[in-house]
């Protein structure tokens, strides 16, 4: 009788262990380190601009039902010399576009933005609220060397979630091998 009590209190905390498994992305060449709750879809695509052809990579987890909708990583390959981690000058200027772009496209309202940094990169995180202030986008982005780099997440606004946490605080600048 002992043994099969420690067999189901092993098996019970495997299968509780299991579940909190969340999903690596391999970073021999993505210049990033991130865990998803799952295995993401992942897109490439070129989109032709004004600076010529950039590459867009985005990992993402679409969801029908909440509290959490969207888990999104995605990166902008900008062309040498367009773009640099070190034209500090350039940022505020850069993320603040963005962030207007984004405003438009969400057609929502700006709740914070705020200056972070990440291994020495700057950065911004805001949020904007959406769909009648009932969703909101939360958004980490940094710009590293001549990539510009997203962090997103759509939730039902007022959520607060360990998953959602977990994910921003997993994204990780690494060296391109």
């Amino acid at each position: 009788m002992r043994i099969l009590l420690i067999v189901i209190i092993l098996f019970g905390s495997i299968k509780g262990h299991t579940q909190n498994v969340w999903y690596n992305l391999p970073t021999d060449t993505l210049g990033f380190n991130a865990f998803f709750p799952e295995k993401p879809v992942h897109v490439n695509q070129k989109l032709e601009t004004e600076l010529g052809e950039l590459l867009q990579e985005t990992f993402y987890i679409s969801r029908d039902e909440g509290p959490v909708y969207v888990y999104q990583i995605n990166y902008l390959e900008y062309p040498e010399g367009t773009i640099h981690s070190d034209s500090i000058e350039l940022f505020d200027e850069f993320y603040q576009e963005t962030i207007w772009a984004a405003m438009e496209q969400f057609q929502g309202i700006l709740i914070y933005d705020n200056e972070i940094a990440l291994n020495g990169f700057p950065g911004r995180l805001y949020r904007i609220d959406y769909n009648e202030e009932k969703l909101s986008l939360k958004v980490h982005c940094f710009v590293v060397r001549n990539r510009y780099y997203s962090v997103q997440v759509i939730h039902n606004k007022g959520v607060k979630s360990n998953a959602v946490e977990r994910f921003f605080n997993a994204f990780d600048i690494v060296p391109i091998k």
